[in-house]
């Protein structure tokens, strides 16, 4: 990839930054851009970028409130499909250990997670 990251998501005042660029890519074999640097997805049986997206938004959030707990965050998942279906679709791919994990951090922390 070349050019000007002026109108990426990292300097477009996000903090962190793992997805892709563009409005599709295939699921199960993403081209995954991590802040600006392209990365492989994990060559794993079963894979799929939603799963992979929500680890990944799970483990910023549990960083950020690890650093600075009395501190709100915030984040933001978009996937691969129609916004419309997102929330639905997402929750629906959710492990039940994914959704513990963001129950906990959302239980009296102050986090906002959409």
């Amino acid at each position: 990839m070349s050019g000007s990251y002026n109108r990426w998501p990292t300097h477009s005042g996000f903090d962190k930054f793992y997805g892709f660029i563009g409005g599709e890519t295939n699921q199960w074999a993403p081209a995954i851009i991590d802040g600006t640097t392209p990365v492989e997805p994990p060559n794993t049986p079963g894979y799929h970028f939603t799963v992979d997206m929500t680890d990944k938004a799970i483990g910023w959030m549990q960083a950020q409130h690890a650093l600075t707990p009395d501190y709100p965050a915030r984040g933001n998942q978009f996937t691969g499909v129609i916004q419309g279906v997102t929330i639905h679709t997402s929750a629906a791919k959710l492990t039940p250990e994914q959704k513990k994990q963001l129950e906990e951090l959302n239980d009296g922390a102050g986090l906002s997670i959409d």
